[in-house]
């Protein structure tokens, strides 16, 4: 619980914030799977949570907007009747990734992010990226700098990751 020092704050305080109540939060990581596993896990996370960032690490990975869309449509049917939960869909990040398909998801507001996983480097990652040099396109640093919402792509996570080390400038 915060708690604050009247004496700390400069000018003096009327009152003192001592605790904030999160009435329903967002989880901005959450692996859900599919199939039983999904159907298992989903109404925890649901009862806890308006909504959530789901990964994309299914086998296969969602790389489309289409595949995003039928994997909205599971977990939104594996919900408990009464249960409001927004799934925040993410977008699989390959060597091979279409750069118009990433655009598409996120222009028909099926994509809220994308996710980068180094291939072999955790759980359903075989289709990650084996050299980040394989997923540069301008194009592709514009969109995910403009995902991350920060302003410029070069001033992003992504922009450090990707445009900068290609010689700095996305657009």
């Amino acid at each position: 619980m915060p708690t604050s020092d009247v004496a700390d704050v400069p000018g003096g305080a009327e009152k003192v914030v001592t605790s904030v109540r999160l009435r329903r939060p967002d989880d901005w990581h959450v692996h859900l799977r599919d199939g039983a596993m999904l159907k298992s896990v989903v109404n925890y996370t649901a009862r806890q949570f308006a909504r959530a960032i789901v990964m994309p690490s299914l086998s296969p990975p969602i790389t489309t907007a289409a595949a995003a869309k039928a994997y909205r449509e599971r977990i939104v049917a594996a919900l408990e009747p009464g249960l409001v939960f927004v799934p925040l869909m993410t977008c699989y990040l390959t060597d091979t990734i279409d750069a118009s398909e990433v655009e598409r998801g996120f222009a028909e507001g099926v994509f809220t992010a994308c996710k980068l996983y180094p291939a072999h480097a955790t759980t359903n990652s075989a289709h990650g990226v084996t050299d980040i040099r394989n997923i540069h396109s301008a194009r592709l640093c514009t969109l995910c700098g403009e995902a991350e919402g920060l302003g410029h792509p070069d001033e992003t996570v992504w922009g450090i990751l990707c445009c900068s080390r290609f010689g700095g400038e996305c657009r």
